[in-house]
């Protein structure tokens, strides 16, 4: 449902409707029923559709103080903010440090330099993520497999949200286009990790093209003339309704009346 300006998952309304499925025995068993908000673990991973992450977090802190290796295995597929991974990673360097006689308050420049320039090369939990969900998108997608090909449609939604006729992996216009389009998807936080760390992806995509000469993307004219964020979402919002993406698609062919 939208609310608030956003769209946010809410629980369907079907009365006592039971949810059932048919086993390896073709027997009818019940199918447990959810909050949106509930998350369930699935292939390792607690999710849940309204996107909650509290699970998640409390599954990979206890993975941190045991030190176990599945900290890493669900990494290419969160979405964690910097503040959240240093959270996962806080018992561990609690623990950790002071067995090795380091103090558990050094400054995380040099905990996480490598050891080369005099850091301790521990591990940092969200760069650690970034990288692992680049690597797996280019992998994915070189390869052609059937995941890359999902991903491949991801892009296209995104470059959609996007509304620029550029690659969505020029970092020169992320600040931009960061105004207004969606936070929420996988690639929008490829993107953002990208920017951050400076890191220039050349893998292909389909793109959106100027219709005729001297035509411009609305977006690119919107964030010229609209300075608050909140207007460039909501002009975004009616653009993708209305499914235009330049001037030409507004405009009469002689492009000095709108349609």
């Amino acid at each position: 449902m939208w609310k608030h300006r956003k769209w946010i998952a809410s629980d369907a309304d079907i009365g006592d409707f039971d949810l059932v499925a048919r086993n390896t025995d073709n027997e009818f068993i019940p199918l447990t029923r959810l909050n949106c908000d509930e998350e369930s673990e699935m292939l390792g991973l607690w999710m849940s559709p309204a996107g909650n992450n509290k699970k998640m977090i409390s599954s990979l802190r206890l993975a941190a103080v045991n030190w176990a290796a599945k900290l890493l295995y669900p990494l290419p597929a969160l979405t964690l903010t910097e503040k959240e991974c240093t959270s996962i990673m806080a018992p561990a360097i609690r623990a950790a440090l002071p067995k090795a006689g380091i103090s558990s308050c050094i400054s995380s420049v040099v905990r996480h330099a490598p050891t080369h320039s005099l850091g301790l090369e521990f591990p940092n939990l969200y760069t650690a993520m970034g990288t692992a969900r680049t690597s797996f998108l280019l992998e994915h997608c070189w390869q052609k497999a059937p995941t890359g090909q999902l991903l491949q449609v991801a892009i296209e939604n995104h470059v959609l949200d996007v509304g620029l006729f550029d690659f969505i992996w020029d970092n020169t216009h992320f600040a931009s286009y960061s105004r207004w389009c969606s936070h929420h998807s996988w690639i929008y936080n490829i993107c953002a990790f990208n920017n951050q760390k400076e890191i220039v992806l050349s893998l292909q995509h389909a793109q959106l093209h100027p219709k005729r000469c001297h035509d411009r993307a609305l977006m690119e004219l919107a964030s010229e003339f609209v300075n608050t964020t909140s207007e460039l979402k909501a002009f975004n919002r009616v653009r993708m309704l209305h499914n235009v993406v330049s001037l030409a698609d507004i405009t009469s062919a002689n492009g000095k009346n709108s349609t």
